[in-house]
């Protein structure tokens, strides 16, 4: 058997049982020879299912986490039924995309500060800190006093 094509795209907000992608395999053998199963090699959050003859599809067994594990390697075989059986192998790469699901956090839960009154305008007076754990746009912050 071997493997035509691989197709994948994951939100981390996606439920369980998410399609990722559908994968195509082909044996060129005849009869049980020609007979592909295909299976997740090692352990994913990710199950196959077959839905067409040569094609299955790639779907999400639990719920994701782009702050937790930001990708997947995911091992793929397909085994033939011939005697002895033949394999192929494939691994391709599940980057887990972000959602903004995380508000800002402040390094401190309050913060003080000491001004004289004769401060010039436009000087800093103190420095706030904040992170969020979400990425790009997703993770910018603006203050607002």
């Amino acid at each position: 058997p071997y493997f035509l094509d691989c197709l994948y795209c994951q939100r981390q907000d996606s439920p369980p049982g998410t399609t990722i992608g559908i994968i195509n395999v082909k044996d060129l053998d005849s009869g049980d020879n020609g007979q592909v199963s295909c299976r997740i090699d090692g352990n994913a959050p990710f199950k196959m299912k077959s839905n067409l003859k040569k094609y299955y599809t790639l779907i999400t067994d639990a719920a994701l986490d782009r702050e937790t594990v930001s990708e997947y390697n995911v091992s793929v075989i397909a085994i033939d039924g011939g005697i002895p059986p033949l394999s192929a192998q494939i691994t391709f790469n599940v980057k887990v995309s972000d959602v903004n699901d995380h508000a800002p956090i402040f390094s401190q839960s309050a913060y003080s500060a000491f001004m004289k009154e004769n401060n010039s305008p436009g000087l800093p007076f103190i420095t706030l800190t904040a992170k969020d754990p979400d990425e790009k746009q997703n993770a910018r912050i603006s203050y607002i006093l």
